[in-house]
């Protein structure tokens, strides 16, 4: 760019720029970052040097520098509402069109920069939409979406397929997630590249406001995260239980939604012990304590596996008879207590009569009963060898009783009661 053009933007002098811009070619040189005369103006929030150089060549109003971002993208980032509007507002016809300068709501050549403006996007494919919602610019925000008739811009997705409300929640900008969700509510915002929706980005970061917008605003939100999992999983997983209970108030049927693993929100609050969040989950739909997921494990295995005897007591309460189903593995709980050395929950167990019978002699896929793997993992054996219940001669698919691996293993408790 001539040095005597940028020095005059750069210091201010008018008088000077405005004997410069009788050379029409002067204002068309640009900066080693193809910055045009209106960008450098911008930058330096000169609103009357924007309006002498662009009445003297509007084309420059269109011209897009490396980054691709014309001057309503710089004034946007430098968040200066008064050139905002003089650049959307602007008449005139610019004397180059290209294709990208079509109309961004009807794919058709306008005279008017303002509906080229809108549309055009950065090499982010940032509109200045998704500049203003990720900076929090409430002001630019309300100016974008009054000239944003058709909704269009709104819903216009960037190289990441984040919107403007995307952008906006991510930055937990309320005010600006508040307005454009007012200017679009029946849109169903899709996921971006991430897989996540607005409402699960809002729910993930824990943002109680965005949340509670989203969800009395958006009379369509979609709720989808990364695999498969919706924003009562995200919900659930951050142990949020105010969030929690918005998402049950207002998407009750997310909660017997699965991810990739088959996994219900029940499944994560149980891993998380979250001990109130399972209780209004199973208040609102019991029948989820019996879902299991891929591998065939329900909530109750995983607080089998966990060791937390009170979340097995408050799932029972809900469904007395979840106990009998195995996992994928032939397992049950009394297995999956004993392979993982949960010696309390085990206990318990053996001392409830009504349940006992039915866990303690059943085999898994190996043929193996709990009494077999607590041979194998060299446990305390008392329980198993004490109580009558026990059948002491099943043989598992290696043909083994589980007195005979703990001979094998020379376990003392086998020492002790059979020398």
């Amino acid at each position: 760019m001539d040095f005597e053009l940028y020095r005059c933007i750069q210091t201010g002098d008018i008088a000077k720029l405005k004997e410069i811009v009788s050379e029409d070619l002067l204002l068309r040189e640009t900066t080693c970052r193809g910055n045009t005369a209106i960008h450098v103006a911008v930058q330096y929030r000169r609103k009357d040097f924007v309006e002498v150089i662009y009445n003297k060549c509007p084309s420059l109003l269109l011209h897009q520098n490396m980054k691709g971002e014309t001057a309503l993208h710089t004034a946007v980032t430098a968040a200066s509402v008064a050139i905002v509007e003089f650049l959307i507002n602007c008449d005139g016809a610019p004397d180059v069109v290209d294709e990208q300068q079509k109309d961004y709501e009807t794919g058709e050549v306008d005279k008017y920069p303002k509906h080229l403006l809108l549309g055009m996007v950065n090499k982010e494919m940032d509109t200045a939409l998704h500049i203003a919602a990720r900076n929090g610019l409430s002001e630019i925000v309300k100016i974008l979406i009054h000239e944003d008739v058709h909704k269009k811009l709104l819903r216009m997705a960037n190289k990441e397929m984040d919107t403007a409300l995307h952008e906006a929640v991510q930055n937990h900008h309320a005010n600006v997630v508040k307005l454009l969700t007012a200017a679009d509510p029946m849109h169903e915002y899709g996921a971006n590249k991430s897989g996540k929706t607005p409402l699960y980005l809002a729910v993930e970061k824990g943002y109680c406001d965005v949340t509670r917008l989203i969800l009395a605003t958006c009379l369509c939100s979609a709720h989808g995260g990364p695999s498969g999992r919706t924003a009562l999983h995200a919900a659930v997983i951050r142990n949020d239980s105010d969030i929690t209970k918005m998402l049950l108030d207002k998407k009750p049927g997310l909660v017997k939604d699965v991810d990739e693993k088959g996994w219900t929100p029940l499944h994560y609050a149980v891993a998380n012990d979250s001990v109130y969040i399972i209780s209004r989950l199973l208040h609102l739909n019991r029948s989820i304590g019996y879902l299991a997921a891929k591998d065939g494990t329900t909530a109750l295995h995983i607080a089998s596996r966990k060791g937390n005897l009170a979340i097995m007591v408050n799932i029972s309460q809900y469904c007395p008879d979840v106990w009998e189903l195995p996992d994928n593995s032939g397992k049950n709980i009394l297995h999956i207590a004993v392979e993982f050395e949960q010696q309390h929950v085990i206990k318990r167990i053996f001392r409830t009569p009504h349940t006992v019978e039915s866990l303690i002699n059943e085999q898994d896929n190996d043929g193996n009963t709990p009494f077999h793997l607590a041979a194998y993992k060299s446990l305390n054996v008392e329980d198993f060898i004490n109580d009558n219940r026990v059948n002491k001669m099943v043989r598992n698919k290696e043909n083994s009783t589980a007195l005979e691996i703990l001979e094998k293993k020379k376990v003392s408790i086998f020492t002790k009661y059979y020398s």
